[in-house]
């Protein structure tokens, strides 16, 4: 359960926080190798002229006859092998262009968009935005900072307190006031920012917080803002058995800050 204090007055507000702004050789013979010695006088036969002339034996002339050839046979020709039949693709219902396709009850239904492809240049620009964005909720806007935001808010959020508690508990007297400390954003450490935001609120009998919890005053930073809903949501509140209203200081320093 949330720091409580004693309730707050019809005048009194909670204390103000402080701000800070801000990778060769012949084939197969050597080289040694000298050719036979030639004579210089060509050699002389000498033929008696008592013998008759010498003529060379000739022998006829074999001529072989290449074996037969065998018959050609002729060429089997194959079987044609049925083929499988092809099945028969079942008719599918073509889209008629500018047709609407109908529902049960036959009336016309519209046909889902088709995606769409985003460019690299809708990519880029959508990057660009979430940049301003987050930059954005890092720079200090005062507006939500000063007492007179406070005190509006203050009394706006009175109507809601009052339905809450009943008629029979004044809203101004009922207030319990309460300080925690937020979950500090690591992107808010870069540059070492810190505030403080006020929270509003409900809780019912088991000490359940109700829905959409109020910023009574802003820290200046939007990041820190919206990180206050979220961790007055997430505080565990006293059961009282009956139904309550806090008002919720929301403290974000950079870790080691004293």
């Amino acid at each position: 359960m949330p720091k409580v204090s004693s309730p707050l007055s019809p005048t009194t507000l909670p204390p103000l926080p402080a701000f800070n702004t801000p990778s060769s050789s012949l084939w197969g013979f050597g080289s040694s190798f000298q050719f036979p010695p030639i004579g210089n006088t060509a050699p002389t036969f000498t033929v008696p002229q008592t013998q008759a002339p010498f003529i060379p034996y000739i022998p006829p002339r074999i001529t072989v006859q290449p074996p037969p050839r065998p018959p050609a046979q002729p060429t089997p020709t194959p079987t044609p092998v049925p083929s499988s039949p092809t099945p028969t693709p079942s008719p599918q219902p073509s889209a008629t262009p500018g047709a609407e396709a109908l529902g049960g009850d036959g009336a016309p239904v519209a046909a889902s968009p088709s995606p769409i492809e985003r460019s690299q240049a809708q990519i880029n620009q959508e990057l660009l935005a979430r940049n301003q964005e987050l930059r954005n909720k890092l720079t200090y806007n005062e507006n939500g900072t000063r007492d007179s935001d406070y005190v509006q808010a203050g009394q706006k959020w009175a109507e809601l307190g009052q339905a809450w508690l009943g008629g029979d508990r004044p809203v101004t007297g009922s207030i319990q006031q309460g300080e925690i400390n937020g979950s500090y954003p690591n992107v808010a450490g870069y540059r070492n920012l810190s505030g403080a935001a006020i929270v509003a609120v409900l809780v019912d009998e088991t000490g359940k917080p109700a829905p959409n919890p109020t910023l009574l005053r802003s820290s200046g930073y939007a990041i820190f803002d919206e990180i206050a809903l979220q961790d007055v949501m997430s505080q565990t509140f006293e059961a009282t058995g009956k139904k309550e209203a806090y008002w919720i200081r929301v403290i974000y320093a950079p870790p080691g800050a004293a």
